[in-house]
């Protein structure tokens, strides 16, 4: 299985670099003639022009509302309140953090919370960015609505962007002034970035996961890990499972699910001195089953949301979250009387929560629509069997292979069929429907062209000594988690 980059799908500031191109020579360079006589070069006057990119980069900018744009204009990148230039002014007023060197200023705008942010952390902030004489960003997370997480230490921003961020704490608002040595350099990025561009950062810092804890670990040898303490081995848990609730966060739930498994195996192999650190082990494995869970039902994956669930049941037996979250996988399964059992339960150890209340009423309302919708079936199905013969379905082998003769059934039968799988089909909550019916080969046969045309599998069997069909939902997932 190939690794995949975790930060392949964010933005970062380098999006704003056109891509390498050639020298834009027309006649070429040969390089017998470089060596004798030098050459001399024919240039392609557009060569260098943005061309297309330009073009879409302009069009972009126009997309944005100018009120939108309006709330981000920042009047001191136009003058400064005395004789110099904006730039200048703000320098005057910012803390140099690069030791003396002149690269990167910095003023607070918001104080943060907590500790700084420790080397190596994954950091999500909002930014914008100024050049001078330009009021209104040039390049805005916030214009986007999508925040930029970057890994510090992995160069993935302009240099002066992560030593600012590098300086921040959580929930901090700060101004850096980056010198373009830090920032574009000479050349700058044209047509945004002019040559030797001096920027203006205005950042959030929204959250941050520190690995430091788990890259230690992980560095050890394989002898030294057997050495680790349990409370050295439960903060590296912690350290995967922010970084899962991370991944969660941006609906990534397959990379959430490796930091969640990688922390549960960790935990699971390690061994317990006396009752205390059993204590402080239960309460790290729970809260990590119960994430994993929570991301399996976003997955739809209920029989993996069943077995987790009940695996944090067995370590705790009270535990509300696993209990509200199992009955959720029982509805999504249609299994309504295992789900009602748990969402009872659950009430019963919380009784005040209105969410699991919601969801009883949820799962009520559900099951007398199933009711509703299968009399109706039912009525139709067997008004039309009045009319003619049915084959019995437990006796004919026919009915396990899905045949491509024209099906015999009347349209009426035919309409109530497609209604019930298409509500099915929408219906996102459920991945399985379970139909107990005795009826006719030609009627099981359509229940299975309908389902193979919205996309979904069928399989034959018994439940509780009836004959059923089951409509089965395939997973589908977001694109991330293909990789997983």
């Amino acid at each position: 299985m190939n690794s995949v980059d975790p930060f392949e799908d964010f933005h970062d500031m380098y999006d704003a670099l056109p891509p390498a191109r050639p020298t834009g020579s027309v006649n070429g360079v040969n390089l017998a003639d470089l060596e004798k006589t030098g050459i001399e070069l024919e240039v392609e006057p557009n060569a260098y022009s943005g061309g297309e990119e330009e073009e879409n980069e302009k069009e972009r900018l126009k997309n944005y509302k100018s009120d939108e744009i309006w709330q981000h204009v920042n009047p001191e990148c136009m003058q400064a309140p005395d004789s110099s230039t904006p730039f200048d002014h703000l320098e005057s007023i910012m803390d140099d953090i690069t030791s003396g060197q002149g690269m990167v200023f910095k003023k607070i705008i918001r104080p943060g919370i907590g500790l700084s942010i420790p080397e190596g952390a994954t950091v999500k902030v909002h930014y914008n960015g100024y050049l001078e004489y330009s009021d209104e960003p040039y390049d805005s997370t916030r214009l986007r609505n999508k925040p930029l997480t970057i890994r510090l230490g992995t160069h993935q921003v302009i240099e002066g962007l992560e030593v600012g961020v590098a300086s921040m704490r959580k929930e901090e608002v700060s101004q850096f002034l980056v010198k373009s040595p830090y920032a574009f350099g000479d050349m700058g990025c044209p047509p945004r970035i002019p040559p030797a561009a001096s920027i203006l950062f205005e950042v959030e810092v929204l959250s941050f996961v520190d690995h430091s804890a788990a890259d230690s670990y992980d560095e050890l040898p394989d002898e030294d890990k057997a050495k680790v303490s349990l409370k050295e081995i439960v903060n590296v848990a912690n350290a995967e499972r922010e970084a899962g609730n991370d991944f969660f966060g941006q609906k990534m739930y397959g990379r959430a699910t490796n930091h969640y498994i990688k922390a549960i195996r960790l935990l699971e192999s390690s061994r317990l001195q006396d009752e205390e650190e059993e204590e402080l082990w239960k309460d790290s494995l729970m809260k990590l089953y119960i994430n994993l869970s929570l991301t399996n039902l976003k997955q739809r994956k209920p029989k993996c949301v069943i077995t987790n669930c009940r695996r944090v049941l067995e370590l705790k037996d009270n535990n509300v979250k696993a209990t509200f979250t199992l009955a959720k996988a029982f509805s999504m399964l249609g299994e309504w009387s295992e789900s009602r059992k748990y969402l009872v339960k659950a009430i019963k150890l919380s009784p005040n929560n209105a969410e699991i209340r919601k969801e009883m009423a949820k799962l009520d309302s559900k099951i007398r629509e199933f009711e509703v919708m299968e009399r109706g079936l039912y009525s139709r199905m067997f008004q039309s069997d009045a009319n003619g013969a049915s084959s019995d379905p437990e006796t004919d082998s026919s009915l396990y292979q899905e045949g491509e003769e024209e099906l015999t059934v009347s349209e009426e039968v035919k309409a109530a069929l497609t209604e019930k799988l298409e509500q099915f089909n929408n219906n996102h909550s459920m991945c399985e429907l379970v139909l107990p019916i005795g009826t006719s080969q030609e009627e099981i046969k359509c229940i299975q062209a309908i389902a193979r045309n919205l996309g979904m599998d069928t399989t034959l069997g018994n439940e509780s000594s009836q004959f059923s069909i089951k409509v089965v939902k395939p997973d589908l997932l977001p694109p991330e988690d293909l990789n997983f």
